[in-house]
């Protein structure tokens, strides 16, 4: 690995839904295909994201109503005024890293696993096991952050609240977001998982855990990793930021536990050097 030509970039962005590692996500509503306004798609331009598809769609969420979402890449949901607002943050410690999106350091964080009444949202003991395992990943970095796993009967739950909703999305893969005023994204769903091993559903679990702290996809710059999308998420300079010392444009790194599109390499359940660097840089222990 050419960790000199190297890079895990991360997306410092607010209250951003993004089911990163689904495939061919469906909404159980009907798109809304009314025309974007241009102020929307000049925000998201700004922020490094492919704007071809850019289209509103329902989603439901931890609260169980459904939310109406711009969705943009096939697999980034916000709001307008979301998406917006994030163009106005400020860069407040240098021109690499937007720190105002990372998650308080020191913070303790509790993620939940959902085993109660609500029996079509629970995680099945595979996927609990596989979220106490990625939770201990996390821990063995030694991060400023401290991370507990419980599972639990109380619908929301914890810091980030984890929960199966296969019931309403017919792909497989996770679904988090970004962190908002110094916490973490509060809920990752994940859907249709059973079928695989307890090592690809704790990859997916920390690929969506590494994006309620702040990580983007490794291969933002083509989605090498999904086969043939090559689409670039964009390089405007604002919301990608480079981790020296991690791969760039110049070098895929096909074993990242971000990737845009998982499923399509191994998925061994383990950062691998470069995720380890990048978390360490953005969350220091001193």
């Amino acid at each position: 690995m050419k960790e000199s030509k190297s890079i895990l970039i991360y997306g410092l962005f607010v209250t951003l839904f993004i089911s990163s590692c689904a495939t061919n996500d469906k909404i159980e509503n009907d798109n809304q295909n009314s025309d974007i306004p241009q102020k929307v798609i000049d925000a998201a331009t700004k922020l490094n994201f492919n704007t071809s598809t850019i289209r509103y769609e329902f989603i439901r969420t931890v609260n169980n109503k459904l939310e109406k979402k711009i969705v943009i890449e096939n697999d980034i949901m916000t709001t307008e005024n979301q998406l917006i607002e994030l163009t106005h943050l400020k860069n407040n410690r240098t021109d690499q890293y937007y720190t105002n999106n990372l998650v308080t350091q020191g913070k303790i964080i509790k993620i939940t696993g959902y085993n109660g009444g609500r029996s079509s949202f629970k995680l099945s003991e595979k996927g609990l096991k596989a979220l106490k395992n990625a939770v201990a990943k996390f821990n063995d970095l030694n991060l400023s952050l401290t991370f507990v796993f419980e599972e639990t009967k109380l619908w929301g739950a914890g810091d980030i609240f984890v929960y199966d909703m296969s019931r309403f999305n017919s792909s497989k893969g996770g679904r988090a977001g970004f962190p908002y005023k110094g916490k973490p994204y509060n809920e990752i769903q994940i859907f249709n998982l059973d079928q695989h091993t307890q090592i690809e559903n704790q990859h997916v679990l920390m690929h969506e855990i590494s994006h309620s702290i702040g990580m983007r996809h490794t291969d933002w710059f083509g989605r090498n990793s999904c086969k043939g999308d090559f689409e670039d998420e964009g390089d405007a300079g604002v919301g990608i930021n480079h981790i020296d010392g991690t791969p760039n444009e110049s070098y895929y790194d096909n074993t990242s536990i971000m990737l845009a599109c998982p499923f399509n390499e191994e998925m061994t359940g383990e950062f691998n050097n470069n995720d380890v660097k990048s978390l360490k840089t953005l969350y220091p222990k001193e």
